[in-house]
C-alpha cells in the first residue's frame, strides 16, 4: 500500500464517522438543509478521492448514494425510515470496504447488489417521490477542500513518537524536582537562577507535551448517536441523544479506555431506563426518551454525566436480585444506606432483567464498566429517582502520566493523595471526640458525620487507638459514592507527580495507583481513594470492614 492510500483511509475513516451523527441528526430533522448538505460533500468527496485512487468499487456506491441525495436536495425524493436505513448500511458497507484496504490493501472481491437495488428504488418508486414535487432548489456546489488539511497548522505525527517524547518529558520533570530539591538545601546562590530557568522551561515543556495528547472528548461517543438509533429500532423506542461539552479535552488514553463504558452505560439506559412509547404516555411522560452526556472539567478532574429520563432504579428489586443470587446476607443487606445498594449493579453476575436478550440479562457489562474506570483512576457514581431517571457520573483524571498531588506522611513512610481527590483538609485534634459506632470511626463535621480511615492504622491491619497524643490531618475526599477522611500524620507539600506503573505484584493492591519518585530520590506510591474506598466502606461484600 503506498503512502497516498494509506492518507486516503485515515481520511476517509475521519469522513465517515461524521456520517453517523449527521444521519440521525437527518432522522430527527427530515427538513435539515444543513444535514443534508453536509452528507452530500462527504460523499461527494469520497467520490471523488475513490475515483483518483481506482477504488471503483467505492466509486460506485458513492456515486449511486450522491444521485439519491441530490433527490433529496432537489425535493424529488422525501426523507423516510427506510431510506434513512439504506444510507447507513451504505456507511457500513463504506467501513467494510476500507477496513478490508486497510488490512490487505486490495478492495473486498465482493459488494453486496441488493443494497445498488436498494438505491434505485428510492428514485423510481412512486411511494418514495414526492406527490407534487416543488421547484428544483438551487444545489450548492460541494467544497472540493472541505476535509483538506492544512500544512501550515498540523501534520501527522507517529505515536510511538509522541510517546517517547512524553516519557522523556516526565523524566525531565523527576530530574527538575531532584534538582530543585537540592537547591533548596543549597547555599550557593550562584544556582538559583539557572534552576529557576530550568523549572520554568521544563513545566512549559510538560504542559505543551501533556497538550500534544489531549482530544475532545466528542470523538469517545462519535459512534453513540448511530448505536441509540439502532437501539431504538432494535427495542421499539423512541430514544433521542443529546451531548454536551464535546470539546472538553482528555488524555488520548482515557479516550480509548471510555469507548466500552460508554457503549454499556448507553445500551444499559436504553434497555433498562426509557421506557416504551405506551408506557410514557401512560406515565404522562413524552413519548420520546432522552439520554443525555455532558463532560466537563471541575475542581481539577474530569467528569462525564450520563442521563436517562426514564423509569429509574428500583431498589425493592436490587434487594430481591441480591438476595436470591445469595451475593449478600439479610444482615448486610439492612445496613447497607441507598447510595452503596445503587453500586451493587457493578457487582459481576448481578442483573434485574427479567430475560435475557441480545442486549441484556446475563449480569456481565456494568462491573466491566466499573472496572474499566477505576483501572485508569476514576470511579463512578449514581443517582436516580424512581419515575424521573438514572443519573451516571464518571469522575476521571484529565491525564494518565502527570498530576499534581499532596505528599503526606503515614507513619515514617511518605504517599502521594491526588490533589483532583481532594475537597479539604481538616486538623483532628487529640480532644476531638469521635464515634466507634459502625465500620469506620467518625467524626462530626459542620458538613456531617465523616467516616475516619487511619491510613496507618489501616496498613498496619490494627484498629485505631481511642486516645491521640498529637494533631493529626483529616484529607477529606470527593467524587466519591459516600465522603471519606483519610488520617494521616503530617502534610508536607504540593508537587507535580509523575505516575510511574506498578509491577505486577503491586497491581493487585487496588488501593494504590501508582508510584512516583520524589525529589530525594526515594519512592512513594500514590494513593487511589476508589480503591481506599471500596476496601472499606464501599465493597458491600466487606460491609463489616477492616476495623469489624
Amino acid at each position: 500500500m503506498d503512502e497516498l492510500q494509506k492518507e486516503f483511509i485515515i481520511e476517509a475513516n475521519d469522513l465517515v464517522k461524521e456520517l453517523d451523527t449527521a444521519l440521525v441528526e437527518l432522522s430527527h430533522d427530515p427538513s435539515s438543509s444543513q444535514q443534508l448538505n453536509k452528507i452530500f460533500r462527504v460523499f461527494h468527496t469520497l467520490k471523488g478521492a475513490s475515483g483518483f485512487l481506482n477504488l471503483e468499487r467505492l466509486e460506485t456506491l458513492t456515486h449511486e448514494v450522491e444521485d439519491v441525495l441530490a433527490a433529496l436536495q432537489s425535493e424529488e425524493v422525501k426523507v423516510t425510515p427506510a431510506l434513512i436505513s439504506c444510507l447507513f448500511e451504505c456507511v457500513d458497507v463504506m467501513k467494510y470496504i476500507l477496513k478490508t484496504l486497510e488490512i490487505t490493501g486490495k478492495q473486498p472481491s465482493e459488494i453486496d447488489i441488493t443494497l445498488s437495488k436498494s438505491l434505485r428504488n428510492f428514485l423510481t418508486n412512486p411511494e418514495f417521490l414526492r406527490n407534487s414535487p416543488s421547484s428544483k432548489k438551487e444545489m450548492q456546489e460541494p467544497s472540493e477542500d472541505l476535509h483538506v488539511s492544512s500544512g501550515i497548522h498540523s501534520i501527522r505525527v507517529n505515536l510511538s513518537l509522541l510517546e517517547s517524547l512524553t516519557t522523556a518529558v516526565s523524566e525531565l520533570v523527576l530530574i527538575r524536582n531532584q534538582l530543585m530539591n537540592i537547591g533548596a538545601e543549597s547555599s550557593e546562590s550562584k544556582i538559583e537562577a539557572p534552576l529557576k530557568r530550568l523549572n520554568q522551561i521544563t513545566s512549559y515543556l510538560q504542559e505543551t507535551s501533556l497538550k500534544a495528547h489531549m482530544q475532545p472528548i466528542g470523538s469517545a461517543w462519535s459512534k453513540l448517536p448511530r448505536l441509540v438509533h439502532d437501539l431504538s429500532q432494535s427495542l421499539k423506542k423512541d430514544i433521542l441523544l443529546k451531548t454536551e461539552g464535546s470539546e472538553v479535552e482528555l488524555d488520548r488514553q482515557i479516550i480509548e479506555v471510555l469507548q466500552d463504558p460508554l457503549l454499556h452505560i448507553i445500551r444499559n439506559a436504553a434497555d433498562h431506563g426509557i421506557e416504551t412509547p405506551k408506557e410514557r404516555h401512560a406515565l404522562g411522560k413524552p413519548k420520546q426518551g432522552t439520554i443525555f452526556l455532558r463532560a466537563e472539567h471541575k475542581d481539577g478532574a474530569f467528569r462525564l454525566i450520563i442521563k436517562d429520563d426514564g423509569r429509574g432504579i428500583d431498589t425493592n428489586k436490587i434487594r430481591e436480585q441480591l438476595l436470591k443470587n445469595k451475593l449478600v446476607s439479610p444482615d448486610e443487606l439492612e445496613s447497607m444506606y441507598e447510595k452503596q445498594l445503587y453500586q451493587t449493579i457493578f457487582t459481576s453476575g448481578f442483573s434485574t432483567a427479567n430475560k435475557i436478550t441480545t442486549l441484556s440479562g446475563r449480569g456481565v457489562g456494568m462491573d466491566l464498566v466499573k472496572n474499566k474506570v477505576e483501572s485508569i483512576g476514576g470511579n463512578i457514581s449514581i443517582e436516580t429517582e424512581p419515575g424521573k431517571g438514572t443519573t451516571f457520573i464518571l469522575f476521571l483524571p484529565v491525564t494518565l502520566s502527570i498530576i499534581q498531588g499532596i505528599l503526606v506522611r503515614v507513619g515514617q513512610q511518605r504517599y502521594i493523595i491526588p490533589r483532583s481527590s481532594i475537597q479539604r483538609i481538616i486538623t483532628l485534634h487529640p480532644k476531638d471526640k469521635l464515634s466507634f459506632k459502625g465500620t469506620l470511626p467518625s467524626l462530626e463535621t459542620d458538613e456531617g458525620k465523616l467516616g475516619l480511615l487511619f491510613l496507618y492504622s489501616f496498613l498496619l491491619e490494627k484498629a485505631p487507638a481511642n486516645t491521640r497524643k498529637c494533631s493529626q490531618y483529616i484529607i477529606q475526599t470527593q467524587n466519591l459514592p459516600t465522603p471519606l477522611g483519610l488520617v494521616v500524620e503530617d502534610i508536607e507539600e504540593v508537587q507535580d507527580v509523575v505516575i510511574k506503573p506498578l509491577s505486577d505484584p503491586l497491581c493487585a493492591l487496588s488501593i494504590y495507583g501508582g508510584c512516583t519518585i520524589l525529589g530525594d530520590g526515594t519512592v512513594a506510591m500514590i494513593f487511589d481513594p476508589m480503591g481506599l474506598y471500596n476496601k472499606t466502606v464501599g465493597n458491600f461484600s466487606q460491609i463489616g470492614g477492616v476495623h469489624g
